[in-house]
């Protein structure tokens, strides 16, 4: 827990320098050339970010997870660091908000790596969902800190100077995952580069479940890119409250994005399935009301913040659980690549359709987005949220195993759904000497006898595993084994087993040494036999 809690301290920190450079870059580019230049300072920190994080996010996967994230951090303090130099000398302009491109693209580089790294540093299934909200508050956080810090310093200096600040606290979050370290990496694929590269981009498309979650999520995050102009607009052009209304709405949002966050702490251990309506509907609901009833837009800029936020974490925990070890961190990149070309698409979209269509109409049409998509998504993702739920007897069961032992909470989570429960009422041979071994048994209850040539070999009891030399050396059963009873066990096949093996070093080098020694106690009976 100590690592997680550095790691989200580091996360509120890198949130705050985001959200703080994002305002300050906005400002630079306005002063500079109004609000065409501000539009396209805007679109080229969001469209790089959209084209390379799913690239930058395939060192999550080839590297130990917190060596990324470290690289992260301190690339984006190096990166703030130029930009603030370029601000304070004088530099052209283009040549600011290129280096406040590249610094914006770096930043994708952070929650790919700190998603993937989530799920090894847990020790329980239920502490992933715990994180993800910490991560969410501290989202909030930095949603209202980034500005509010922002606007403080711009009071007497200028963005150059919110730009050195946060190059301060991106450095500070690169100290504090100092001595986090993440699992060994997992084994290379033995592909061409660009395989490598789009390999989350693959594992989405052919992978049902995946396609749902991201749908959602893209969903939401377009809603949140059009937020940031539909307050504006809203304020100024329908209201009339001028811009210190469209300053009280983002403020409304910013509130109900941490409240939203500090809230989701009662997702913990639930249905996150179930929670996603309930989240969908507190979304969409009031942006469809706006148009009626725009007298109350700052409660419904609240809610909507809030639901929003809430889908955000939901969509995140869902594909830490779905996606393969191999490609998490690639997957959560190309959501993340996906989450910034959404937020500008939302952007334009907003404009487009004041432009075009009456404003209850436009509200309208945005309030559709989240439960369309969801609709159209959601057999899949209750699915896969039963399918992958807390079977936390045969978690423990599993955790107590040494081969299992130092497997990631989400492995275990998907190891325990794949294990069927096999009941013997009486003596009964469960594997049989010579026949080809395709699963590997658990036992939960009952007494075992291993047999070679009818002799006993051993006695077997609750915690006990065996037929892992068959699936691990791909040969026949080397021993009989056969209950003495009652007894229950957990049978769990061939292929899941294997890919447990090759989610760490650690897990097949115990399960090697196990088969060894049963392989030399057999050797050692037929010497003697």
């Amino acid at each position: 827990m100590r690592a997680l809690r550095r790691l989200e301290f580091a996360y509120v920190l890198f949130a705050t320098a985001e959200f703080g450079t994002w305002v300050a870059v906005l400002v630079y580019a306005y002063d500079k050339g109004g609000a065409t230049l501000a539009g396209i300072a805007a679109a080229l920190q969001l469209v790089p970010a959209a084209v390379f994080a799913p690239m930058l996010s395939m060192a999550a996967d080839r590297l130990r997870r917190d060596l990324p994230l470290r690289f992260g951090y301190l690339s984006q303090s190096a990166a703030h660091g130029l930009v603030a130099l370029a601000m304070l000398s004088g530099a052209h302009v283009v040549v600011v908000i290129a280096l406040a491109a590249v610094a914006a693209t770096l930043v994708t580089v952070t929650r790919p790596a700190h998603g993937s790294l989530v799920p090894e540093l847990a020790t329980r299934p239920d502490e992933v969902t715990a994180a993800n909200v910490v991560t969410a508050t501290a989202e909030g956080v930095g949603v209202l800190a980034g500005p509010a810090i922002a606007g403080l310093i711009l009071i007497g200096g200028d963005p150059g100077h919110v730009f050195l600040t946060m190059a301060g606290f991106a450095l500070i979050a690169g100290l504090l995952v100092v001595g986090v370290r993440g699992q060994p990496p997992l084994p290379a694929l033995a592909e061409s580069t660009s395989r490598n590269l789009l390999a989350g981009l693959r594992t989405i498309r052919t992978d049902r479940d995946l396609r749902a979650i991201v749908t959602v999520g893209a969903s939401s995050f377009l809603l949140v890119g059009a937020f940031d102009v539909l307050g504006v607009i809203l304020a100024v052009d329908v209201l009339g409250w001028g811009e210190a209304g469209a300053g009280a709405l983002a403020s409304a949002g910013g509130l109900g994005t941490l409240l939203g966050a500090m809230a989701a702490a009662a997702l913990v251990g639930r249905r996150l399935s179930q929670a996603l309506l309930l989240a969908v509907v507190v979304a969409a609901l009031p942006l469809t009301l706006l148009g009626w009833l725009s007298f109350a837009a700052i409660v419904f800029f609240f809610m909507a913040s809030a639901g929003l936020q809430w889908i955000e974490l939901i969509t995140r925990t869902l594909l830490q659980r779905a996606a393969p070890a191999i490609t998490l961190g690639r997957v959560l990149g190309v959501h993340e690549g996906l989450a910034a070309a959404s937020l500008a698409v939302g952007s334009l979209l907003v404009s487009a359709l004041f432009a075009s269509v009456d404003p209850v109409m436009t509200f309208v049409i945005l309030g559709l987005v989240l439960p369309v998509a969801c609709a159209s998504s959601w057999s899949r993702i209750r699915k896969l949220d039963y399918t992958t739920s807390l079977r936390l007897v045969e978690i423990g069961l599993l955790k107590k195993l040494p081969m299992f032992a130092r497997l990631s909470p989400l492995v275990l989570e998907t190891l325990a759904a794949a294990l069927d429960t096999v009941v013997v009422q009486g003596e009964a041979t469960v594997t049989q000497e010579g026949d080809p071994g395709d699963s590997l048994y658990l036992i939960a209850e009952g007494d075992f006898v291993v047999e070679k040539n009818g002799k006993e070999l051993a006695r077997l009891g609750p915690g006990d595993v065996f037929g892992e030399i068959a699936l691990l050396y791909d040969i026949p059963r080397t021993a009989s084994v056969r209950s003495l009873g009652f007894g229950r066990l957990y049978t769990l096949g061939a292929r899941e087993f294997l890919m447990a093996m090759g989610a760490t070093g650690d897990a097949k080098k115990v399960a090697i040494g196990l088969a060894d020694e049963r392989l030399g106690q057999q050797a050692s009976y037929e010497a003697n036999n």
